[in-house]
This record gives C-alpha cells, structure tokens and sequence, in this order.
C-alpha cells in the first residue's frame, strides 16, 4: 500500500503535478496515474507513476515550473541516448516535452537499485570506472561544463563569489583563498571531449551489489571536463559524508593518474562554491544556520590551503 508522502503545505505542488500528468497523457496518449513524490528532488522534485490501474509503478516523472528549462531538456534528450549507447548508466527517456502552460517534463524508466547514503571508497571504487566511460565521448551538445566552470570561476559566473563574499567574513575569507589557490590555473585549457553529469552526488546515484546501476537527474548533462564529476564526489566527501578514510585518496590518486594541469582544480573551485553559495542561500538569517554554514565555508577554505 502507498503511503501518501503529501503534507498539507504541498497539496499544490501535488494539484500541479496531476495536471502534468493529464497534460501528458492527453498528448502521449498514455494512462499514467499520479502514485507518490519521490525523496529528494531539492529543486525540481521527482514522482513516480503508475500504469493505469497497474499495482507496480511504471516511470518516473521530472517536471519544472521554469519554462526556461525548456531548452536543457531539449538539449539533453538526444545526449542521454547516445551516451545509453556506450554503456554509460542512466535510465532512457521514454518521452519528454513542454505542457500547453510552458512546463518542461520527461518521463523515465525506473531506476533500479538503492542510494548510497554518503561517499564512500566503496561507492568510489564503484564510480570511476564509470567516468572511465565517461572520457572522450564527444557528446554533441553545446552545454559546456568546462567553459562554466572557468566562468564561475574566472568571472564570478552565476554571483557565486558575490554572494559568499557578502555572506559572511568566513564566506569573503573563502573566495580570496580561493582565487590565490587557482590563479596559476587561469591559462588551463580544460577538456571538452567528455560526458559530464553535473552533480554527480550520492543523491543521484543508484547501487546494485556495489556497481552504479543508474545515474539519474541527467538534464544537465553535457561535454567538459569529467572531472567536474569527480569534484563534485571530492566535494560532498570533504564537507557532508563524515570523511571516510581514503576515500579522498582515491578521488585524488585517480585525478594524478588522468588530470590534465588545472582541470581538477578549476573544476573542484567552481563546485565548491556552487555548493556553498547553494547552502548560504538557504541559510540567510537564523544565527545558528549561519553559524553552520560558516563551518563548512571554513572547512573548504582549509582544502584550498597549501600545506605548511
């Protein structure tokens, strides 16, 4: 029996969600029924289907209000099937589009397996032969991860820097550590021969007797460096998932072994703070959030410091 997971305060996502679904169904010619939302789905959110009057569940929904999305999941339908193509998990699109009202969707395979619940060497060991996968694809897409992450960087794309720099001592402290450490690399030419996710963290990630069975939240996929993955993992590891030893060790040992000068640097600075201004955003006036939030903008100032 489905429990369902709707508070009160979201019976309007839920009325919207079911007018997806209609919509839907009237232009694919479907019978999908609104089951439950899904855990997580920080931004967009995440629900499952059912067939009809089918007992088991059938898809997975994603949709947005934002219509400007529109144009990622255009781009990156026909990038998630060339990369099925070469082995790279994640599950096919069964069908995608816009409601009459602007809303963006795709409708998934269900994802097999279970979330990991932190990094761990297990889940590493399990994730890099799958950027293995990743490496010279040549996605044919023009969502450039490399050109943004040197632009977050570089150029305070997205007002990452701004907003740390005005949160907090701690957060201004952060982003002038941060362009010292990665000055040397402002020259780098990064790669953009391979397929990048975009946030490759637990969340997104599903397990089957320890391999990666599906990598889902797949809109931004795009080309760039896959090293942006692997700071993204190096990320949630140092600041969230408790520090299991050698986990670091792996990610870093990996990056020595195949890293071009820069590209795990400029890479790791830009998740860094695409993640902390994502924290400070959510944290901007109760004392202590943003005292929490300042331990972990001082933790990664740490990581950016050379060693005495």
């Amino acid at each position: 029996m489905s429990v369902n997971p709707f508070p009160a305060h979201e019976d309007r996502d839920l009325q919207a969600t079911e007018r997806v679904v209609a919509s839907i169904n009237h232009t694919h010619g479907t019978d999908f029924v609104l089951d439950h939302r899904l855990k997580g789905g920080f931004q967009n959110g995440a629900y499952a289907l059912r067939a009809g009057a089918a007992p088991e569940l059938t898809a997975v929904l994603k949709w947005t209000a934002d219509a400007n999305r529109a144009g990622l999941i255009q781009r990156a339908q026909p990038v998630v099937v060339a990369a099925r193509a070469a082995g790279w998990p994640t599950p096919a699109w069964l069908m995608a589009g816009s409601t009459p009202s602007g809303y963006p969707y795709q409708v998934q395979e269900i994802a097999e397996g279970t979330h990991p619940e932190r990094v761990t060497r297990n889940l590493v060991q399990a994730a890099l032969p799958v950027l293995d996968v990743q490496a010279g694809l040549r996605p044919e897409t023009d969502q450039d991860w490399s050109a943004y992450d040197h632009a977050v960087v570089f150029a305070d794309e997205s007002g990452f820097s701004s907003t740390l720099a005005a949160y907090s001592p701690a957060g201004a402290e952060f982003v002038e550590t941060m362009r010292r450490w990665v000055a040397p690399h402002r020259g780098a030419e990064l790669c953009t021969t391979d397929l990048v996710h975009g946030d490759l963290n637990p969340s997104n990630i599903f397990l089957v007797d320890g391999r990666i069975s599906a990598l889902v939240d797949a809109e931004a996929l795009g080309k760039g460096s896959r090293f942006h993955d692997l700071a993204t993992l190096l990320t949630y590891a140092h600041l969230w998932d408790g520090g299991e030893p050698g986990v670091c060790d792996d990610l870093l040992a990996y990056a020595r072994r195949h890293a071009a000068p820069g590209e795990l640097e400029v890479s790791f600075a830009s998740c860094l703070l695409g993640l902390l201004a994502f924290v400070a955003d959510r944290n901007p006036g109760d004392s202590d959030g943003r005292a929490d939030v300042d331990t972990q903008i001082r933790t990664a100032t740490g990581l950016l410091r050379p060693p005495h």
